[in-house]
């Protein structure tokens, strides 16, 4: 039907589908096998499970190449040891462990090596081998038809259409049998591993290339002997006599070889002019009427481009000039020595000759004193570049630019729209008897009517799934024959059809939609966004995570540089407070010895044992630089006075940074009182503003600028590293 649907039947994943023979086995029977290969088994298949048929180890000797056939309750099994045919399946299944064995249900009906595939024609049973085709009667074959197939490395197919056609593949060819022939219908595939006829007879092949589509009643493909030369032009005569010239030299006359001059190669055009085909070479033009007879012009040695039909008068072209030759004077005029690169013509019939060239369209008159008038009528198109044109009955011109169609109606040059066309480069057209456009590409076929205006009211195109298979048509190389059949030639072969038929047959679309993968359904996209999301989740994860391992290893990196700062600060303050100590001492102050040397013990055991805490409470660090400034009173005497000050808003378990007061103490200390003989007074604030801490130290000293002067060899480390503690902790 319209509709294709899919269940799982071998849920364990044990068997393979014997993909060779798929296609060709009676509907609901499948050959199974496993991984190598081996262990096959014939099954009949139900919605729900494989039901086995028969599992005998003879199917395992059949190779890949060879297909097996099915009838009834026999199977024939073609072998490498010959053809072996197999009775006994039945509903209940039949099963043994090997071939050959006593009962008579396995017989070797030929040791033929070479036989591939069979199928059932006319009631007859025939057998395709390497070396021809055979007819299986019950007990042996018999030889029916020899014929040597060229490529049988990959095994022989056959199918049949409803009427009794059978056609036959082989790696790279396709063959008609009819009968007491066979004959090629088409070759040069690269290896053909599929056959299949629809139910509208539509010849189907797969291959490495891709698939191809054969309407077999349509597209006739047709090669020369020579598999070394390829048509380059082609005409009918009078008495509908196919006339071919090659690129060797060759000229055929129906498919006989009536001049071989190899030097004398064709260009790719011709016309046909009261009954004879004129035909250009590379140095003249030659003239075949309806009775095969050949004339050459004789015309003044030259390299002639194309040659179209003009009434009665061959139009051509030498180098740059288009010349007319009139075949009842033998007389030969030049039209045009003015366009450039000309490649193709067409008359209208009311006297204008349109050329094509690589500069755009031409129109030649000729005025009435005899004179011939050349005017290019594509003004404003500096790329027109024109290569192959036709004319209608009604005088209309058609040609292409690439991938465009244009037409000259009553002198106007239009854009012609053709759905489809758009990418696809024009390479010849031709216009039929019945009025009939057909537009080759380089890879398809277009045919259209043609209406009033003109127009094209229908169009259908035809690439390689839909019957034309034509490998790079030839450029301006189409003819017709009378019963409306049409020839193309290509790269590599020549192609006949009637565009007539072209139009009339509509096919019912043969494709069907496949069941949805899961990835295209609701919830396999629902799934597939969810691991998106994850993994994107896990990737922004990891990144913050090695961000955090770097931020700490900053910190801590900085805080062993504070604690290094620290530390080395600590000997010289410890030796001074020490020496102040040893002072009072000596002096006989008792008390103020005991006093320094607590509030020294006191400000030591915080040291050592906040040195390495990256952070403390505000209570904690102004206690800290109390004790600190106290000593250094005990030091400094009147000189030092200080005051400290702290918000009552603000909260004393508020953590900043450890020794951040301190450090801006001692550095007013040692840079601003110190050096002043008067001395000077310190205020510290802490005060709260908003959400933040703000540590004020502000000192009278001797200020910043003189302290500079004073202190030119100061590192000033320890304050920068501070600043890059305080935004590491606030980060």
């Amino acid at each position: 039907g319209d509709a294709v649907s899919q269940q799982p039947i071998d849920a364990e994943g044990l068997w393979l589908l014997n993909n060779f023979n798929a296609t060709d086995l009676p509907p609901g029977i499948v050959l199974l096998e496993d991984e190598r290969e081996e262990q096959r088994r014939l099954c009949r298949m139900t919605a729900e499970h494989f039901e086995p048929l028969i599992a005998d180890s003879l199917l395992d000797l059949m190779t890949p190449d060879r297909k097996l056939f099915v009838e009834g309750d026999s199977i024939f099994v073609p072998t490498p040891q010959g053809l072996y045919l197999m009775k006994g399946m039945n509903n209940e299944g039949v099963k043994s462990e090997k071939y050959g064995d006593d009962s008579g249900r396995i017989r070797l009906l030929t040791k033929h090596p070479g036989i591939f595939s069979l199928l059932r024609h006319d009631g007859a049973l025939l057998a395709f081998a390497d070396d021809g085709i055979y007819c299986v009667m019950r007990d042996t074959i018999a030889p029916l038809l020899p014929y040597s197939f060229e490529a049988p490395d990959y095994g022989l197919m056959a199918r049949a259409t409803s009427d009794g056609q059978v056609f036959i593949v082989d790696a790279h060819n396709i063959y008609q049998y009819e009968g007491d022939t066979v004959y090629r219908v088409a070759e040069g595939f690269n290896l053909i591993r599929s056959l299949f006829i629809d139910r509208w007879d539509r010849l189907w092949i797969g291959t490495y290339q891709g698939a191809y589509c054969f309407f077999n009643r349509y597209f006739t493909t047709h090669r020369l002997t020579d598999r070394n030369d390829i048509v380059r032009a082609l005409g009918v005569t009078a008495g509908n006599h196919l006339v071919c010239g090659t690129l060797n030299g060759k000229l055929l006359f129906d498919g006989n070889i009536i001049s071989d001059q190899p030097e004398n190669f064709f260009v790719p055009s011709s016309a046909a002019v009261d009954g004879a085909v004129y035909m250009a070479c590379r140095s003249d033009i030659i003239r075949v009427d309806g009775s095969g007879t050949l004339t050459w012009l004789q015309l003044p040695y030259d390299r002639y481009r194309f040659i179209a039909a003009a009434g009665k008068r061959v139009v051509f072209c030498s180098r740059q000039m288009v010349l007319g030759y009139d075949p009842s004077t033998g007389q030969t005029d030049t039209l045009s020595a003015y366009i450039r690169q000309p490649w193709c013509a067409a008359t209208d019939g009311r006297g204008r000759l349109y050329v094509g060239s690589s500069t755009g369209v031409h129109c030649i008159t000729q005025a009435p004193d005899g004179q011939y008038e050349t005017n290019r009528i594509d003004e404003g198109n500096p790329q027109f570049f024109v290569t192959t044109m036709a004319a209608d009955a009604q005088g209309d011109i058609y040609l292409a630019v690439a991938d465009s169609l244009f037409v000259i109606h009553d002198g106007q040059l239009s854009h012609l729209p053709m759905p489809g066309l758009n990418g696809h480069e024009v390479r010849s057209i031709h216009v039929t008897h019945s009025q009939t456009l057909v537009v080759a590409t380089i890879d398809k076929l277009f045919v259209a009517s043609i209406g009033d205006g003109p127009t094209l009211t229908r169009v259908v195109s035809f690439d390689h799934l839909h019957g034309f298979s034509m490998i790079e048509p030839q450029q301006a190389l189409m003819s017709e024959t009378e019963d409306g059949t049409v020839w193309l030639a290509g790269l590599e072969e020549m192609t006949s059809f009637r565009p007539a038929e072209l139009l009339t047959d509509n096919f019912e679309d043969t494709f069907v939609a496949p069941p949805l993968a899961w990835w295209q359904r609701w919830w396999g996209i629902a799934l597939i966004a969810l691991a998106a999301l994850g993994i994107i989740t896990l990737l922004v994860s990891i990144v913050v995570r090695y961000r955090l391992r770097r931020l700490e290893r900053d910190r801590r990196q900085k805080e062993l540089q504070i604690s290094a700062i620290r530390l080395k600060a600590i000997p010289h303050f410890h030796s001074n407070v020490l020496a102040g100590i040893e002072y009072f001492l000596m002096n006989g102050s008792i008390d103020n010895a005991t006093r320094y040397l607590k509030l020294y013990s006191d400000f030591t055991n915080l040291t050592l044992t906040d040195i390495d805490r990256p952070s403390r409470s505000v209570a904690e660090e102004v206690d800290y630089a109390r004790i600190y400034l106290q000593l250094e009173q005990l030091r400094y005497g009147e000189r030092l006075t200080f005051d400290i000050d702290v918000d009552n808003e603000l909260p004393i378990d508020t953590q900043i940074p450890t020794m951040v007061i301190y450090t801006y103490a001692q550095n007013a200390v040692k840079h601003g009182i110190a050096p002043k003989p008067e001395g000077g007074h310190i205020l510290i604030r802490v005060n709260r503003q908003g959400k933040k801490a703000v540590i004020e130290v502000e000192d009278n000293g001797i200020g910043r600028e003189a302290a500079a002067q004073l202190s030119r060899h100061s590192t000033k480390q320890g304050l920068r590293i501070l600043m890059e503690q305080v935004a590491l902790y606030n980060q």
